[in-house]
């Protein structure tokens, strides 16, 4: 599936901050880093990216999002 602008956005995001962190961000800090005004903004969009099988994480514990392909 195609991603939207937004969703592409996010995705870099996530892949960059890994890379520069060596762990993944919550997501609050994606959300500072693209200017979300809130953070549910941002877990809609991880949801989106979930579904479309971008992403993963495991429910109920930090820092457990990983990127499982790139787009």
């Amino acid at each position: 599936m195609k991603l939207t602008h937004k969703q592409q956005k996010v995705l870099d995001c996530i892949v960059q901050y890994i890379v520069e962190n060596n762990y993944p961000p919550s997501s609050r800090e994606i959300g500072a880093i693209v200017n979300h005004k809130s953070s549910s903004t941002t877990h809609g969009i991880f949801v989106r990216l979930r579904q479309k099988g971008y992403i993963d994480w495991e429910d109920t514990k930090p820092r457990t999002l990983r990127v499982l392909k790139g787009a």
